[in-house]
């Protein structure tokens, strides 16, 4: 892909120089002009340069300002500016403005140096850019990961409870029909006790007055073998 430059400057022999001396390093280079107010305000919202390069003192404004027109609508676009009405001052105020490079127009063959740096800059810039987004990228991943994991943990650990909630309602359900169950077999055991008392008494005393009648019709029967009765 082909840079992009755009010079702003009401001097077209000093746009034709930066150009030419640009041209050096970057022949392939497409070249923007801006000389007038209305010419900037369509460069401004075109922003689809590499580098813009602005003279300080402007017909209709200054350096500074095209510096900060820049810098508040595409802050990314590097700004050099190559001036011969500057002075340190207004090169330390655009330097702490947002300014890639200042370079006065008698030192010219400095420009293509400022690129090549101001570029490498600009890449660096990109890259740490683009290793952060994918910083950011990868932890918003983790957290997404952590998310589901401690979701699918959490249910594990609800149905975990529900299951133990249900074991030890069985157990409970269990250890009472155990309970039912003993007491139960308690209650047959005291009826059958108390059947069996009950019907003894009365058998007994059946049997001995049977036995009475017996000795009195037929009288005593000897004994055999442990046995009151005799057979016939």
């Amino acid at each position: 892909m082909k840079l992009k430059f755009l010079i702003v400057d009401d001097n077209p022999d000093d746009r034709e120089l930066i150009i030419n001396e640009l041209k050096k390093e970057y022949r392939d280079a497409v070249y923007s002009e801006v000389f007038r107010k209305r010419d900037f305000e369509t460069a401004l919202a075109q922003a689809d340069f590499d580098i813009v390069f602005t003279d300080y003192r402007l017909n209709w404004t200054d350096g500074l300002w095209v510096l900060s027109q820049f810098k508040a609508h595409h802050p990314h676009i590097p700004v050099i500016m190559v001036t011969d009405t500057g002075n340190e001052e207004i090169a330390v105020k655009g330097m702490k403005a947002g300014l890639s490079d200042y370079i006065l127009k008698k030192y010219l063959f400095q420009l293509a140096l400022g690129v090549k740096e101001t570029l490498e800059k600009e890449r660096l810039r990109k890259e740490y850019e683009a290793a952060q987004e994918a910083l950011r990228e990868a932890h918003a991943q983790l957290e997404r990961r952590v998310e589901e994991r401690t979701a699918e943990l959490l249910q594990a650990n609800r149905q975990l409870k529900h299951e133990i909630a249900e074991r030890i309602k069985t157990e409970a359900e269990l250890k009472q029909k155990t309970m039912e169950a003993e007491e139960a077999n308690r209650t047959k055991s005291y009826f059958l006790s108390s059947v069996s008392h009950e019907l003894k008494t009365p058998l007994n005393a059946i049997l001995g007055y049977t036995q009475l009648l017996m000795d009195g019709i037929y009288g005593p029967f000897p004994k055999t073998n442990g046995s009151r009765w005799k057979e016939y």
